[in-house]
């Protein structure tokens, strides 16, 4: 092998440039790399964030949407059953309210469990007070015609039946709430909107 040596300058060499316009040039390519870097990253970050933010949105709506379809089913039942509470027999009335009082429960703790996006922290309060309201309306109530049903003028009975009817209004108000915070919300892809119950 034949070594020699290489000389001074390389052939490879960049050229550098020490004049003040060649470090501003250089100090404005960096910083327009620096600047593009950074705004793609923040592209980026934001179309993963609103892609997370959908998906949960989309979950959490439908939990919602299961958990309301069953609480109008509630409302319509217990709806009914004041309208016709002539016709039914203490033990008919008692199973009815325990059935109602059974019915959509596992669909609540869905909904406690379910993880509400940023956008939609308001209106899930609004939900849980709805139906933590119309589920302790619902026991007042069928504790006050249970007494009611013994005794037609128990001042106890007569009591807790008040103060259900006001925990359901309660609900109902707070469940307006919900609505308002969601109004503006696209629900198409769940085919429908979501119900106005009212207990």
């Amino acid at each position: 092998m034949i070594a020699r040596s290489w000389g001074f300058k390389s052939p490879l060499a960049h050229p550098v440039s020490y004049s003040p316009t060649g470090r501003r040039l250089r100090r404005r390519r960096t910083i327009i790399v620096s600047v593009t870097a950074l705004s793609l990253v923040a592209v980026a970050f934001g179309v993963t964030r609103a892609a997370t933010e959908r998906a949960v949105t989309r979950s959490y709506l439908d939990v919602v949407f299961d958990v309301v379809a069953e609480e109008a089913i509630m409302a319509q039942g217990f709806t009914e059953m004041i309208a016709t509470i002539e016709t039914f027999s203490r033990a008919r009335m008692v199973q009815t309210m325990d059935d109602l009082e059974a019915f959509g429960v596992a669909g609540f703790d869905r909904l406690l469990e379910a993880e509400a996006p940023e956008s939609l922290v308001a209106a899930d309060l609004y939900l849980r007070i709805a139906i933590s309201s119309w589920r302790a309306g619902l026991s007042e109530v069928k504790s006050g015609l249970v007494l009611l049903s013994a005794n037609p003028v128990d001042e106890v009975g007569l009591a807790g039946l008040q103060r259900g009817f006001i925990d359901l209004r309660v609900g109902d108000r707070a469940y307006r709430g919900f609505l308002s915070e969601v109004a503006d919300l696209d629900t198409s892809l769940h085919g429908e909107p979501l119900p106005s119950l009212s207990f």
